[in-house]
């Protein structure tokens, strides 16, 4: 459909974004204090027998039952049927309830120190190599895309997109920016954005005349065993493991040789080759156009 630009802009998307040591371990600290509280309410869920067959023991059977399938033999010898008779045998004995209970509490009062330092590291990696990447370029997005949106709708739209964007570039980075995989998320956003747009704009389709999509920097291209890269890691091993425990890591690294400049080619879409890992720099494209 024939349309005239009305507006394009680029939103910068870094690989990797400073998220604070500060909100990583005010996060931390709301963890280890909601575990009471969680312990709590997970005991009262499953207060009785007759709650604990119906929510615990029955869907488990059936999973498990789907998981292994008919004829499947374990290394000891164990087929399906058998594995499942002994699962009904302790499922539905006496103590059932109160073994699933005991294990409950003994897990989380197991929780020590060195396990929400680990969960502090995921989160800070989580955020700073992913989420957290996507926060400027997303409200750039909403605030160009809000006034071409149905005003009714505006409200809900912001939410959508929201989400679809953060999904969709997480995705891409988990799938290590797999051309594959770019489009089809870019084709969520536009086919999401089409829901709530005006009627007099063009219709939103990846690299079309309207759109919203992901584009890839090449040139970009940060290996993942680079010393950029493991630095960065150091420094929030140390922060939350201390500097021991984070020297001691970095003794284990393989840091690549860097005197030539690495072919983005050789990353893209490689999932399983740990030598074969990268990041890149993308910027979220926004252009609208009006029909003519």
């Amino acid at each position: 459909m024939k349309g005239k630009i009305i507006f394009h802009e680029k939103a910068f998307i870094p690989w990797f974004k400073e998220f604070t040591f500060a909100e990583t371990e005010e996060w931390g600290q709301a963890l280890r204090d909601s575990i009471p509280k969680t312990l709590e309410g997970i005991l009262k869920g499953v207060p009785d027998d007759e709650t604990f067959r119906k929510t615990i023991a029955k869907p488990l059977i059936v999973a498990v039952r789907k998981m292994i399938g008919h004829g499947f033999v374990s290394r000891q010898g164990l087929t399906q049927e058998l594995i499942l008779a002994l699962m009904k045998v302790k499922l539905k004995s006496e103590d059932a309830t109160k073994n699933y209970q005991d294990s409950v509490k003994l897990a989380y009062e197991a929780f020590d120190q060195g396990e929400l330092n680990s969960a502090m590291v995921a989160y800070q990696r989580g955020k700073s190599f992913g989420a957290y990447r996507f926060r400027e370029a997303i409200e750039n997005a909403l605030g160009w895309l809000t006034p071409f949106i149905q005003p009714a709708k505006q409200g809900r739209f912001k939410s959508k997109l929201n989400n679809q964007v953060e999904r969709s570039g997480k995705l891409i980075s988990h799938l290590n920016f797999d051309p594959e995989y770019i489009k089809p998320e870019n084709d969520k956003i536009n086919a999401l954005i089409n829901q709530y747009i005006r009627k007099d704009i063009v219709r939103f389709i990846t690299n079309g005349k309207s759109h919203c999509d992901f584009i890839l920097i090449l040139e970009s291209v940060v290996p993942a065993n680079s010393a950029k890269v493991k630095e960065k890691k150091y420094e929030i091993y140390k922060r939350f493991y201390g500097e021991e425990h984070a020297n001691k890591l970095r003794a284990t690294w393989t840091v690549m040789d860097e005197s030539t400049p690495p072919n983005p080619q050789d990353y893209l879409g490689n999932h399983t080759d740990p030598l074969k890992q990268a990041y890149f720099d993308m910027t979220l494209d926004v252009q609208v156009s009006k029909k003519e």
